[in-house]
């Protein structure tokens, strides 16, 4: 039996008022996305039936939120290990870290959602809140995580990618927008790819780039352990920041 218990500690909730009509804001969009979801698929859909570029390209573009970001934070520690580059290691430490949050929110959002995705339901959406929320069968290999859909994690681990590398490479021309460029595209794909509803995509675009902002300062921490008791495995993962 596998347990997992997060612990995330906020601190200086003193900011916190001042961030309320952006949350409200955000909340307000989702809902909205929400109410349009249907529709919109519809017409990526239809464009992407009239482009067989994209038909193409989707596949290719989908696996910049797969394991191409944590691979591409390992190589920056690698660099920076064999070369004494102190920025390097740095990208390696807060992306780590920041994927790792980011899978655990998106952990908790699809278990507990149970939103079909687009694909399984024909375009039809619909909700299972709190559908099987325990049943870990579901990422056996070969096994597609049917009720998975919200929020979109290739989305939210592209953002996050593009918001580490931006916070530490932001100052030269152009890289800023060509990252957020990249993992809109990505986010956009699993849409074209029948995996996500738009306001899938734009909750996991938000977590992805709150994770990458937050785990770019060097004050905030991450820390997991281990630990083993009779007839269970417990992991806790416990998060120190402050927020925004």
């Amino acid at each position: 039996m596998l347990n997992l218990i997060l612990i995330i500690s906020f601190l200086n909730f003193s900011r916190f008022e001042s961030k309320i009509p952006a949350i409200s804001s955000f909340i307000s969009t989702t809902a909205i996305l929400i109410s349009m979801d249907q529709d919109i698929y519809r017409e990526i859909k239809n464009f992407q039936r009239k482009n067989k570029l994209v038909d193409r390209m989707s596949p290719i573009i989908t696996e910049l939120g797969g394991n191409f970001v944590p691979i591409s934070f390992l190589l920056f520690g690698a660099y920076g290990v064999l070369f004494n580059k102190e920025k390097e290691k740095k990208v390696c430490i807060s992306g780590i870290k920041a994927s790792l949050f980011t899978g655990s929110l998106v952990f908790i959002g699809k278990h507990f959602t149970g939103r079909p995705r687009p694909g399984v339901v024909d375009g039809k959406d619909r909700w299972l809140l709190f559908y099987q929320p325990l049943d870990f069968s579901r990422y056996r290999k070969g096994k597609m995580p049917y009720f998975d859909a919200f929020p979109s994690g290739h989305t939210a681990l592209a953002f996050t990618w593009a918001t580490v590398l931006s916070e530490y490479y932001g100052e030269k021309r152009f890289i800023t927008p060509f990252l957020y460029s990249l993992a809109t595209l990505a986010g956009l794909s699993r849409i074209t790819e029948d995996e996500h509803w738009l306001s899938d995509v734009f909750v996991g675009a938000f977590i992805g780039y709150f994770s990458g902002k937050v785990f770019s300062k060097e004050k905030n921490n991450l820390n997991i352990s281990f630990n083993f008791f009779e007839k269970s495995f417990v992991t806790t993962i416990k998060f120190n920041f402050n927020l925004l």
